[in-house]
């Protein structure tokens, strides 16, 4: 087989890649993530695996393997798909138990991205009918944003079954050679002046108390009123909704954690230019935003200072994380490692993701076992489900219970109010 090789990482694909490089093998699997698509009806299953063999053919990222014997520079290998994936159907009788039984299943399975591609599907089958597709993949291969773009391309290969099954372009091979290209050398500079200004703004304080370590917790709060609220707070502030609910997040953490000065690391899609909206690979990558907090700050005053702060650390956040780490070795002037004080993420669904709660609590507050611990140890994902509710999952690291309840509760508090 011929192999080409494709070059460096882009900056998405090497910032997950510096994130999950040390992880012992049993818990390789933390990067994985899944998605499902339902068959329509008359569609039969080798249709469903012809579309799922040229969905692998069309999408360079989907027969990507990976060379990381250099650790100071990993590769990039584009292979020829040879439709040698793992596509496998289910026995009858397990669409009965939801995708996420199957996907259960799938999550718990690791890549060896050296040796094989880095997604897997699989056919749920009902009475001898395909129901189902649950797809996995690593977070290297494709990040969130990558479900719509492969469950639309999906759908129209079922429909169309005679498309092409050639690669699309552009893929990742070619935003890696964008982004290291010279004429991005400007915005590659600004963005180490913005790092710098990070690591000497001041020192970000974690909100680990001193005493025993309390390993990793995490809690959600689901509510309709802070939906509602944060909509309100966000009109008032003329900010987006995500700038409402991070400025409700870390004045709640200032508050609990009896902070003046944060640095909120903000997940950044960086697919804001057209040509790279919907490749298919990791673009994901955390900036940082300094923000002075004022406990006894109005929120809406809050949430347009932090706003702004968001806008800066955004349009820097397509960077390379060697560089930085660099940088920060160079620039940060205290003697304890830098660390930012939260993170936060900020994702839009159609619909509720959780299992919701039949009494009709509001908020709703479950404690979950961490599927994965990857990242930074006090970490808010805040999902807007379908424009009608909004999950708070915060996942943290060595902080105690009381305090991880009442950042995630006090966040809630102050989002819920903004209805009157």
């Amino acid at each position: 087989m011929t192999v080409a090789d494709a070059g460096l990482l882009s900056h998405g694909q090497l910032s997950v890649w510096r994130d999950v490089e040390g992880l012992p093998r049993h818990r390789w699997h933390e990067a994985n993530t899944w998605t499902h698509w339902t068959v329509p009806d008359g569609v039969g299953t080798g249709r469903v695996r012809q579309a799922l063999h040229a969905l692998g053919a069309r999408h360079q990222s989907l027969h990507t393997v990976y060379d990381f014997g250099d650790p100071a520079a990993p590769r990039q290998v584009l292979r020829p798909f040879d439709g040698e994936v793992g596509i496998t159907e289910s026995p009858a009788g397990r669409a009965t138990a939801g995708p996420a039984a199957t996907a259960a299943e799938l999550l718990a399975e690791p890549f060896h991205l050296e040796r094989e591609f880095g997604w897997r599907a699989r056919i749920v089958t009902e009475g001898g009918r395909p129901t189902t597709v649950v797809l996995v993949k690593h977070h290297l291969t494709a990040d969130g944003w990558c479900d719509g773009v492969l469950a639309a391309d999906f759908r129209r290969l079922l429909h169309e079954p005679d498309l092409p099954a050639e690669p699309f372009a552009p893929g990742p091979s070619e935003l890696a050679d964008w982004q290291h290209s010279e004429q991005r050398a400007r915005q590659r500079n600004a963005a180490a002046a913005h790092w710098e200004r990070v690591f000497t703004s001041g020192r970000a304080a974690y909100p680990r108390p001193d005493g025993a370590a309390a390993g990793f917790l995490q809690c959600t709060v689901r509510s309709r009123r802070a939906r509602a609220g944060a909509q309100a707070i966000a009109d008032r502030a003329g900010v987006p909704l995500s700038a409402a609910v991070l400025a409700a997040y870390t004045l709640s953490l200032a508050r609990t954690a009896g902070l003046d000065f944060v640095v909120a690391q903000l997940m950044s899609s960086n697919r804001f230019l057209p040509q790279w909206r919907d490749v298919v690979t990791s673009m994901n990558q955390w900036t940082a935003a300094p923000l002075a907090v004022d406990p006894g700050a109005d929120l809406a005053e809050h949430a347009a200072r932090t706003h702004r702060a968001a806008l800066a650390a955004y349009r820097h956040g397509m960077y390379d994380v060697d560089t930085v780490a660099d940088l920060c070795g160079r620039s940060w002037p205290h003697p304890v490692p830098y660390e930012a004080t939260c993170a936060y993420n900020f994702l839009a669904l159609e619909g509720p993701t959780g299992p919701g709660d039949p009494a009709g609590n509001d908020p709703e507050v479950l404690w979950e076992e961490p599927f994965s611990t990857i990242g930074h140890g006090c970490y808010l994902r805040a999902t807007d489900e379908g424009g009608t509710s909004l999950a708070l999952r915060l996942r943290t690291r060595d902080i105690p219970r009381d305090q991880v309840a009442a950042v995630v509760e006090g966040t809630h508090a102050l989002l819920a109010p903004g209805l009157s």
